[in-house]
């Protein structure tokens, strides 16, 4: 395994902290593996090798409350990763967040002055 390769990885790794989100450290995470250009039959053993050294905190508590062996594929693993990490209920709080987000003062402001702003 290239030394680079995990170095980059621990670079770029995910805690769980409230403004982290388990879909974008997937992502990167892909991207960094798929720098080794690895044929897709050997994919998952990259990606279970590697995955644990992208986790830190919190997130790699998460990993290892799991028995040694239970998590023997990566599909199981990615999936358990986002619902343990990104449960349904913070994705139902985040989408009530946003279908009940009021601009307020900003748009009456613009409103009230947007004739102004014609110019900027």
């Amino acid at each position: 395994m290239k030394l680079a390769l995990l170095s980059l990885i621990t670079t770029n790794q995910f805690s769980s902290l409230e403004q982290e989100d388990p879909f974008n450290h997937l992502v990167t995470f892909y991207k960094l593996c798929g720098t080794l250009g690895t044929n897709s039959d050997d994919e998952d053993v990259v990606y279970l090798r590697l995955f644990p050294f992208s986790l830190i905190g919190n997130a790699k508590t998460w990993l290892q409350s799991h028995p040694i062996q239970s998590l023997t594929n990566w599909e199981d693993v990615g999936k358990k990763f986002v619902e343990g990490l990104f449960p349904p209920s913070k994705y139902i709080n985040a989408k009530v967040a946003i279908t009940t987000f009021s601009q307020g003062a900003i748009v009456s402001t613009f409103l009230k002055h947007g004739k102004d702003m014609r110019h900027y």
